[in-house]
């Protein structure tokens, strides 16, 4: 399969592709008749040609070259074409850049592996739409597939993080440039890339290339790399093998990404709520649309070209809200990374540098990563307190939302525990939602009494959305009744309740 996906028993996910679907110039392409052939098996027939015709002599293969197991000419000229919009000439470009280094005849037909016949003159009208489909598809990142050939594969790292977060995957492994990679330098995956199974004999002898292999262990999703030299008595020997690390996106360009993980581990699956396009950035890796119990979600925002950064908001199950943001300004400036969640059972970290303590977000430093983990606490109604006098109650989950009722301590009976001098308390709390008075979109309705006897004052209410903003109302008649409270709220729901014998 070109995407070949194993799970472990242990529920690790470890995702293979060769990754030539990603490069421009080598993926196949159904849209000509010698489909699936890429322009590419034109420039390799080219290179063919040069080696037979120029550089091999009686005996020799291409294994006798040196650099001859990867050819890597200049493409400054083609990235210049996509860049100034002239795309349609992108493959008339790669071909004559290899046609001229081979001395190969522009009219010199190619006899294909179907038997068709095609020159290099008739292939650059045929491939001239190429690099326009991918712009179609792919817009600014077309120009990652183009240089994915170029510069060492380094460009492929892009598209290979993508592929093991599309997948729920923590490890990817890839190879097709030869280059071998050892991980990535700020990610929430890793990425392996195994380069040279078969490297020419000079650059073997001059430490040009080596043999290289991985092993994966799909238990953990993990993988060591290892090589193949030889030794002075002519014998091989296998040993550890350390691939350097590159980075997401290409230098001089920076990283201001948000990686984002939600880790369920509740009893129900979470759904998606509407998702709105981010404050800053692009969607690389959209939330899912369902996150099943027990598993995991990841989210990729990118930042656009600018110096904006990123930041977005995702919604599960109705109330469960995520946010997040890597700004590109400096913290003292007030531009500092954010990651807000339901309560504070969430790690983060940006760039390299390790995991935060829970709850703690460091200030600066790109991209950013964020694990969030969701159990049943967040997303229950319930509130937790001590009961009695001069207390409060606060919920960690899911808090008072419109429609429902107060549940405080398993309880929606709240006058064994929301209590004040003299037999005041509250009996139940609920939230509505309407129009009143023709002001407020919210209202609290309180069923309670306040104190009797002479003297005995007054039950102090206060409540806390989630927004931070809080709202009081107080009992004063002993006798029972319902009290109203009214306000208007971005985020009306109510996580926090203190009640009093004294002003709030």
């Amino acid at each position: 399969d070109p995407v070949y996906v194993l799970t472990g028993s242990s529920g690790a996910r470890t995702v293979f592709s060769h990754g030539h679907l990603w490069t421009m110039f080598n993926a196949p392409d159904e849209t000509t008749r010698f489909d699936p052939l890429p322009v590419g098996h034109f420039v390799t027939r080219m290179i063919a040609y040069k080696a037979v015709n120029s550089l091999l002599k009686p005996g020799q293969t291409v294994a006798d070259l040196h650099l001859w197991g990867q050819p890597s000419p200049d493409f400054s000229e083609i990235v210049n074409a996509v860049e100034n919009g002239a795309g349609d000439l992108v493959s008339g470009i790669l071909l004559d850049m290899f046609a001229g280094d081979a001395g190969f005849p522009e009219n010199e037909p190619i006899v294909l592996p179907s038997g068709q016949t095609c020159t290099i003159a008739e292939a650059k009208t045929i491939y001239a739409p190429l690099v326009l489909r991918w712009l179609a598809q792919w817009d600014i990142d077309a120009i990652r597939a183009a240089m994915a050939d170029y510069e060492g594969g380094s460009y492929l790292a892009w598209f290979a993080q993508r592929l093991a977060l599309e997948n729920d995957a923590g490890l990817v492994v890839m190879g097709h440039t030869h280059q071998p990679v050892g991980g990535l330098t700020a990610s929430p995956v890793i990425y392996i890339n195994n380069g040279y199974e078969c490297a020419a004999v000079p650059d073997l002898a001059d430490g040009t290339a080596a043999f290289t292999f991985t092993v994966v262990d799909l238990e953990q999703a993990s993988a060591t790399m290892h090589q193949v030299t030889r030794q002075p008595a002519g014998t091989y020997a296998v040993g550890d093998f350390s691939a350097p690390l590159f980075p997401v996106v290409v230098s001089p360009l920076k990283d201001f990404s948000c990686y984002v993980r939600i880790k369920n581990q509740t009893g129900q699956p979470l759904t998606l709520g509407p998702l709105a396009d981010p404050a800053h950035g692009r969607w690389i890796v959209p939330p899912p649309p369902t996150i099943p119990a027990g598993g995991q979600g990841d989210i990729w925002l990118q930042d656009l070209p600018g110096a904006m950064g990123t930041a977005g908001a995702v919604l599960y199950n109705g109330d469960l809200h995520f946010g997040f943001a890597c700004p590109t300004g400096p913290p003292q400036l007030g531009f500092s990374n954010t990651a807000v969640g339901p309560g504070s059972d969430f790690v983060a970290r940006s760039g390299g540098s390790p995991w935060q303590s829970k709850g703690s977000v460091p200030a600066g430093g790109s991209p950013l990563q964020v694990e969030f983990t969701v159990t049943d606490a967040d997303t229950s109604p319930n509130f937790t307190g001590s009961c009695g006098e001069n207390s409060f109650a606060t919920s960690s989950g899911l808090g008072l939302q419109v429609g429902n009722a107060l549940v405080l301590n398993g309880s929606m009976a709240l006058n064994g525990c929301i209590q004040a001098n003299d037999g005041g308390c509250v009996y139940g709390i609920t939230l509505a939602s309407g129009s009143f008075e023709g002001i407020y979109a919210y209202r609290l309705s309180i069923d309670g009494q306040g104190p009797s006897g002479l003297w005995s004052g007054s039950m102090y209410l206060a409540f806390t959305d989630r927004t931070g903003d809080t709202y009081r109302k107080s009992f004063f008649l002993s006798e029972r009744q319902t009290l109203t409270l009214d306000y208007n709220s971005d985020d009306p729901t109510i996580v926090k309740i203190q009640w009093s014998n004294t002003a709030i």
